[in-house]
Formats: structure tokens, sequence, C-alpha cells
């Protein structure tokens, strides 16, 4: 069989980034304590870098977040505050007394050096940390795992017979296991003992954070507020950075300096420039979609409605004229400051292209409903963990919102509902 030899021609297009369109990518993704990370990184690589920020400076403003998207303890208990009868000084008061809530949940102040820096008497100051114990998860502002037990015992009416009294006045032989001495002081037999031992061993003593993830800490990118009929969308400061050529190990050089000296500053110094146009590039992207996003959610965002809006990456895409990847890597992981709380932007925009169904209250009540109908009755959800499963299913709406359907449809809060 004759063989042959044939050449063909064939145009193809194809898109090569270069170097810097890479790095424009790679840290437009990255969210503020990301990039912090990855600017430390590359002053390493690079010891003509000079990396200014708020970073360190405003560590204390920073928001905590848990890991697990399903709880997130510091904007469920400020949407509680937001929703109690309060006077202004009150929520002024347990806003600072979340800001001093661990992880856990529990409580860390200096009553006499908090009451002198926010000029309270003492008694102020306990009734608003009894307020906040009043707030779900229960357990939450307690200052010690005594205090957190007896707050879920003493609003629990299914708690056994004389379970707060053995905290109250019992704990020590409690945790000595002195359970002779305990029957006598309570007059209680060895079964009842055994019940409220069983009972204990239910209530949870990490109420802020139920699950066990561990909790890191966060910096919004984004910040939303509103005062006195006019808002305002900035850049977080604390998140921003700004680089610098470091030449002062340049300085101290002799005028005649070899070709491979002068190349190696060159280059430091094309590093510093691509890094600083990346870094502008990524600070107007996030403007840009921020601005589309508070437009379109403008009334969630200042707590006019309590669910957000359709709008899709694909719209949000259109609008800037920008293409989809671009606009999902400028949401991923990050979050805004709002005047009700910290807002993971993708819930304000969802990541789906196809037909969504606009959420009504119809059919939030009806998840609602099946939620707690399939939920487990040992450990109920509380409010923030059925907002959660909303949100998880496409359906974003408050945690307000999801409490005035509970009572809507007659369902008990979770403590209520719990069963022994």
């Amino acid at each position: 069989m004759a063989q042959r030899l044939e050449v063909s021609q064939t145009q193809r297009q194809t898109l090569k980034l270069t170097q810097s369109m890479q790095q424009s990518l790679l840290i437009l993704q990255k969210n503020a304590v990301e990039l912090d990370e990855y600017l430390k990184e590359q002053c390493d690589i690079n010891p003509l870098l000079e990396v200014r920020s708020n970073f360190e400076k405003n560590e204390a403003d920073f928001s905590r977040i848990s890991n697990n998207t399903h709880f997130d303890l510091y904007t469920s208990l400020n949407e509680q505050i937001a929703d109690r009868k309060l006077t202004a000084r009150q929520q002024k008061i347990l806003k600072k007394l979340v800001c001093n809530v661990d992880s856990n949940g529990y409580l860390h102040i200096d009553h006499g050096a908090f009451c002198s820096e926010n000029e309270l008497s003492t008694e102020e100051l306990c009734r608003s940390i009894s307020i906040l114990q009043t707030m779900e998860p229960l357990g939450v502002g307690a200052e010690s795992i005594r205090q957190c037990l007896l707050i879920q015992a003493d609003a629990d009416r299914k708690a056994p017979v004389k379970t707060s009294v053995l905290i109250k006045e019992h704990y020590h032989q409690f945790l000595n296991q002195d359970w002779s001495r305990l029957k006598i002081e309570l007059s209680i037999s060895q079964p009842e003992l055994n019940t409220i031992i069983n009972y204990l061993a239910t209530l949870s003593l990490r109420p802020g954070n139920p699950d066990g993830e561990q909790v890191r800490q966060i910096v919004p990118d984004l910040i939303f507020s509103t005062f006195a009929g006019h808002s305002e969308l900035r850049i977080n400061v604390a998140g921003d950075f700004q680089l610098a050529f470091d030449d002062s190990s340049v300085k101290g050089m002799n005028e005649q300096i070899d070709q491979a000296t002068l190349a190696y500053i060159s280059r430091g110094k094309r590093d510093v420039r691509e890094l600083q146009d990346a870094l502008v590039q990524r600070r107007e992207t996030l403007l840009s979609l921020g601005e589309q996003i508070v437009k379109r959610q403008f009334d969630y965002l200042c707590g006019k409605q309590d669910y957000v809006d359709r709008f899709t990456m694909t719209e949000l895409a259109n609008k800037l004229h920008i293409d989809v990847s671009t606009v999902s890597r400028g949401l991923a992981g990050k979050y805004i400051r709002t005047d009700h709380g910290i807002i993971a932007l993708t819930n304000l925009c969802s990541g789906r292209t196809a037909e969504l169904n606009e959420v009504t209250l119809g059919h939030v009540e009806q998840l609602v409903r099946q939620i707690v109908d399939d939920e487990d009755k040992h450990h109920p959800l509380s409010d923030a963990k059925i907002q959660a499963r909303l949100a998880a299913e496409g359906n974003a709406v408050s945690r307000r919102l999801v409490t005035k359907i509970r009572s809507k449809l007659g369902i008990k809060s979770s403590t209520r509902r719990k069963t022994t």
C-alpha cells in the first residue's frame, strides 16, 4: 500500500496570560487576610518591597466568624440586639459587650474597667449582661462554665428538678464527684441524681460554637454604612495595602554598581510596580462589584426588607461588562460590613446562572416548616441555624424574618422544642 506524506495547516486562537495578568487574577481572588499573607511572602522574595497597611493596627476591630458556614455567632447576636425593643444606649452597650464575647460564646471583661471606659454604673452593666444572656444560643454571654450551664438549665422548663440548685449551691461537689454528699444536700435519690447528671451532659459548654469548629478572624473588604439619610460604600482601610520601593539598602552603595546588581534592582522595581497595579485593579474591581450589589440589595442592607433580591453573577458580570469568572473571583471569600452585621458577598449575589424562583414568604414558610419537622428533636435548630439551612438552599433571608415566620406558624423557640 502506497504511503503519502501530507502537510496541512490549521488556525487556532488561544489566549495566553502574561505573568502580570496572572498575578492580578490571583490577588483579586484573595480576601484581606489572605492578601496580607501573600504580600508578606512577596516581601521575603523581594527585599526591595515595602508594604504599608493598617492591618495589624486595626486588629482589635476585626470581625470574627466561624469556619462553619452554618452559624455566625456575631451576626446573630447583633441581629437579635436590633430586634429587641431597646434604647439606643442599651443597644450601644450590648454591641460593645458582643465584641468581648469569644468564639465559644463566653464574655470576657473587667467589670470595673468596662464601666469606667463606657461611663456606666455597675447596675447598668449587670442589666445589659442579663439581656445578653437571654439571647440565642442559650448560654452565650456567660462569664464561666458554671454560669453557662445555669443559664441553659434555668431556661429549660423540662430540666430535672433541683438541677439549678445543684449548679448554684453545690457546683464544686459536682466537679469533685462527691455523689454521696450531693444526695444528702439535695435530698434526692441516686436515680434522681443520675437524671440530673445525664441532663447536664446534654448542655453545651461552647454555646457560641456548637459544632466545635475552629474560629478564625476575618476582615471585611467592604464597609457599607448609612447615616442621616445618606449611604456610603468604601474599602475597609484595615485591609487596604500600600506598596513602596524600599531603596534604603541601595542608597548606601557606591555609584559604581555592576550590571548584575543594576539588573536585580530593575527587576525589583518592576515587580513592585506590577504589584501596585494589581492592588489598584483589585480595589477598583471590588468597589465596582460592591456598588452594583448595594444598588440591587439596598433595601435588604438597610434593613427595610428581610430577603435579598434575585441577582446572579451573570447579571452582575453583564452590568460591568466583565467575565463571570472575574465576578466569581472578586466575590469569593469576601465580606461586607453593614449596620446590621457582616454578610458574605456571595450571599448577596448567587452563583447560580440558571432560572431562579424569587424568594416569597409563602415559599420560605413551607421550607421553615419542613426544616423544623425534619430536625433532631433532641437537638432542635436555632433560628440562626434555620437561616443557614435556607441560605444553603439558595434562599438568603435574615434571621429576623425566620423568627417572624416561626412565630407566625406557631412554632416554639429551639429551647422549648427540645425533648429529653
